[in-house]
């Protein structure tokens, strides 16, 4: 069964894209900032991370590097949850990492959880 890490500290919509992965059979583990997410990315191994950009204790451009810098996660596959709106302040965000982003306005929990599927590869 694939495995999605999720690593955002709205709890609401933490737990709202975590049922909605799991209706669709995909295991998902869950941590509601950087440190938690980086440490249980590190021992859970999912096949991918989605990855909310500002978080307490560790944002989410800390956690890609930390993932990228350890042999073990960094071919996991990211995609970053923003609120940031305009290419300009994501670009900061983000810098010039290699992973693409969701914008979390403009994106349905279904059409997240698409993102996800064919990322890993998971057709309906």
């Amino acid at each position: 069964m694939p495995r999605v890490m999720i690593i955002e500290d709205d709890d609401a919509l933490r737990s709202v894209l975590s049922d909605a992965f799991r209706a669709d059979h995909i295991d998902v583990v869950e941590a509601k900032d950087g440190e938690k997410g980086l440490h249980e990315a590190e021992f859970s191994k999912p096949d991918l991370v989605l990855l909310d950009i500002l978080m307490p204790r560790m944002d989410g451009r800390a956690v890609f590097k930390a993932l990228r810098g350890n042999p073990e996660t960094k071919h996991i596959p990211v995609s970053f949850l923003t609120n940031l709106s305009s290419m300009e302040s994501i670009s900061e965000a983000i810098g010039d990492e290699k992973a693409d982003y969701i914008i979390k306005s403009d994106w349905s929990i279904d059409e997240i959880v698409a993102h996800v599927k064919k990322k890993l590869g998971i057709k309906d």
